[in-house]
């Protein structure tokens, strides 16, 4: 009797490690996007003006950068397929339009910053078609116009108030191992009627 319970045990051990290896094992929104990354795209809208004060009070959104410096913006699934503007502020200057994918993100290539010859502490905003700004990205660009990517990384995380830690992996691990007490507690209960 007691050899059952302990394979029991040992076959939800086992069960909920691969579960948590499984999970770990993709990034976040990995299965998000669905069939295609790249919606149909919508008309590019005309070039708004947008002002460094305008830039400056909107909220930053969710973003990361490569190790090549391209930059992920995150605007919401709501703006997918919708062509966008890019702008990069301390002055603003129009430098691109994206394609808002089916995740809702935008990326802002390496070498489109780059062609703007600028250098130091800046940030990137993404317009809707309307001009509003959707989403805002901080991007530290190296004396040649590149993008320095260890200090954007921290530039994110000044910004967006985070330690580089994903907010939503402890709690994956706190159901994880409520799911692992509550089949050790069930199996417990079974084996002792």
């Amino acid at each position: 009797m007691n050899n059952i319970i302990i394979n029991k045990t040992k076959t939800a051990a086992i069960a909920i490690l691969a579960s948590l290896v499984f999970a770990l094992s993709f990034p976040m929104g990995a299965f998000a996007a669905g069939p295609s990354d790249t919606p149909e795209p919508t008309p590019a809208p005309a070039p708004a003006e947008v002002t460094e004060n305008q830039v400056d009070s909107a909220a930053y959104t969710a973003s990361t950068v490569d190790n090549a410096g391209n930059i992920t913006i995150f605007v919401g699934k709501e703006y997918a397929g919708q062509t966008v503007q890019i702008v990069i502020a301390s002055t603003p200057q129009n430098i691109a339009t994206g394609i808002v994918d089916n995740a809702g993100n935008v990326v802002v290539s390496s070498d489109v910053i780059k062609t703007t010859g600028l250098s130091g502490s800046h940030t990137l905003a993404v317009l809707s078609s309307t001009g509003a700004i959707i989403g805002k990205a901080p991007v530290a660009l190296n004396a040649d116009g590149s993008v320095n990517v260890a200090a954007t990384k921290n530039a994110e995380e000044a910004a967006h108030g985070s330690n580089g830690t994903n907010p939503v992996l402890p709690i994956g691990l706190a159901l994880v191992l409520v799911a692992g007490i509550a089949t050790a507690v069930v199996t417990r209960s079974k084996a002792t009627n």
